[in-house]
């Protein structure tokens, strides 16, 4: 079962893994989706936003390949520095990928900060060398369903109306948004 509303994100997400891609993985808050996509092969270093602080993270420069922070940003005090935090720890030619929510409803998990666009988050990773993708995904009709009717976890089957929804997308109504940014 996938969530409503990140169903074309991470078949977007998808893309990048047309190649094959392993390496030292840090991911913040569960792997999840995005960490399955990696090479077996792969070491995966799961930690748990705020036990491990995304602003203060305990590794050493240069540490990681790729690094994971799958529907966190909107949750962390500064994000600025968390996501400096990112580029000081990934390996030059590192990937951050990077999820979040532009329309959600408040979750405090344990706090709840920022909504992001495209935009903004072309903003928080100014400093990285090549975005992959800086995209958002959503439209009027999942909004409603998702603040509505609660129907956010959802078997979504191909051909189906709830195909059709999770994938049409509308820039007015993004409710997901998301970066893959290079150092």
């Amino acid at each position: 079962m996938v969530h409503l509303t990140r169903y074309q994100m991470y078949r977007r997400i998808e893309e990048f893994f047309d190649q094959e891609r392993r390496g030292r993985v840090l991911c913040i808050s569960g792997a999840g989706f995005i960490g399955n996509l990696f090479h077996p092969a792969s070491e995966i270093v799961n930690v748990e936003y705020p036990e491990v602080d995304i602003h203060k993270l305990p590794y050493p420069d240069d540490s990681f390949d790729f690094v994971v922070s799958d529907q966190v940003m909107e949750h962390v005090r500064n994000p600025f520095i968390a996501v400096n935090e990112i580029y000081r720890v990934l390996k030059k030619d590192g990937w951050n990928i990077l999820t979040t929510c532009l329309m959600n409803p408040v979750h405090k998990c344990p706090t709840d900060f920022w909504r992001f666009t495209p935009d903004g988050l072309e903003v928080l990773c100014e400093n990285f060398s090549e975005i992959y993708q800086c995209e958002g995904w959503g439209n009027g009709t999942a909004v409603d369903l998702m603040i509505n009717k609660d129907l956010r976890w959802q078997q979504i089957d191909p051909g189906t109306a709830l195909e059709k929804i999770a994938t049409d997308n509308d820039d007015e109504n993004l409710i997901v948004t998301w970066i893959i940014a290079k150092k």
